[in-house]
């Protein structure tokens, strides 16, 4: 069996502990990368210098860089370091929105909730300068108002202005957990434009009236405690976890001895680093990851391959840990398997919005008639408005 080795080298680049990287590391450190209003400051100049001492640096090259490094920073290369990946992550989702220089307030927000800033207010009012006109207009800056309503106004008026209902898809981040990978790849409630539905907001209650259909319910879950790979104790942690979602899978598909497409699917949403992965096999890196994953739970010297299997191997390991970190695997009572909030429980209905980019799972409130919205959710043949093809096993409207 080749192993897998997870080394800089293979990128052409020195050890971490060597003198090239000190000053690098050094400049990433800066308190600057960790403000909130540096992405306007960058996104609305004319031109970008960067001063480091007395060395200068043009913009490019310092995104470029980052751009590198989160490439190349893989597990056990480098120490747990969060100044330096919220540094280069935050330089590389500044490039992204470079190029458009107007985006929706929603997608800000979505990409930069981590950096920090003085006044809670400013996570959305640092925003405002690069939104489009109509709705920066929709937002008045009052620093007098209670940080909840100013939070809410922000949310009825994606609300109001956006029928991809992406709030929806944000929910999650109240256990810190980032939404599904790149939401817009998904389209469970429509197919085309034509499809869309704008979502209603009682004006006198906390209430959001939408259209859509409860297709299955939970029956059930693995806890959600999957963890973060970092070290031995974390990927054996993921390990169990990741063996209790295959057991469930395998239950469910009534297959004891194979290992269920639809798992290992569902481990990464569907999805690579890059793009969705619907016509691809991807059951060889599967394994081959979860062999990579021995070893290091074991304190093992790591697997070496070729290059091509060694990326393929590791993107679907970086996928695997990044879905499921955070969240619950269950199992439905028409035969699903898939990934959704933490506080979901057993009974909970997965169910489709109509212009929903993901499946939710909603719970019946005890009048019968509304529903607690827990979350977004990955389930297998829900993604792509299939649901919208089933209305004879509908489990009812919601």
């Amino acid at each position: 069996m080749p192993q897998l080795t997870l080394s800089l080298a293979d990128d052409g680049l020195p050890r971490w502990d060597s003198p090239p990287w000190s000053p690098l590391f050094s400049m990433y450190h800066r308190a600057w990368f960790t403000r909130l209003w540096m992405v306007q400051e960058v996104v609305l100049a004319k031109s970008v210098g960067v001063l480091f001492g007395g060395a200068s640096l043009d913009w490019e090259t310092l995104r470029s860089c980052a751009h590198v490094l989160l490439i190349v920073i893989r597990p056990g290369q480098l120490p747990p370091n969060q100044a330096l990946m919220g540094a280069v992550e935050g330089l590389h989702l500044i490039g992204e929105f470079e190029c458009c220089r107007f985006s929706p307030l929603i997608a800000l927000l979505s990409s930069f909730h981590r950096p920090a800033c003085s006044l809670e207010f400013d996570k959305v009012y640092s925003m405002l300068g690069l939104v489009p006109e109509e709705e920066r207009l929709e937002i008045k800056v009052d620093y007098s108002l209670p940080l909840e309503e100013v939070y809410l106004n922000c949310s009825e008026m994606v609300t109001r202005t956006d029928t991809t209902l992406p709030l929806f898809n944000l929910a999650c981040t109240r256990s810190n957990v980032l939404g599904l990978p790149d939401m817009f790849f998904y389209h469970a409630g429509w197919r085309t434009f034509m499809d869309r539905h704008a979502l209603a907001v009682s004006p006198d209650s906390d209430n959001i009236h939408a259209r859509g259909i409860a297709v299955d319910k939970v029956t059930g879950i693995i806890p959600s405690n999957w963890g973060v790979i970092v070290d031995a104790h974390s990927t054996k942690t993921f390990m169990d976890r990741e063996a209790a979602a295959l057991s469930l899978a395998q239950q469910t598909y009534n297959t004891p001895y194979a290992v269920p497409e639809m798992h290992w699917r569902t481990l990464i949403a569907n999805r690579n680093q890059y793009a969705m992965v619907h016509d691809l096999d991807l059951s060889t890196d599967y394994q081959l990851m979860k062999e990579s994953w021995a070893c290091k739970a074991q304190s093992r010297p790591p697997p070496t391959m070729d290059a091509e299997p060694h990326f393929k191997v590791f993107s679907f390991g970086v996928g695997a840990s990044g879905t499921c970190s955070g969240r619950t695997c269950f199992a439905t009572r028409d035969g699903r398997v898939g990934l959704g909030p933490a506080d979901m429980e057993g009974g909970d209905l997965v169910c489709v919005i109509l212009s929903g980019l993901t499946p939710y799972i909603l719970r019946r409130n005890e009048d019968g008639r509304t529903y607690r919205f827990i979350g977004e959710c990955y389930v297998h043949d829900l993604m792509d408005a299939e649901a919208l093809d089933m209305r004879d096993r509908w489990e009812g409207a919601c």
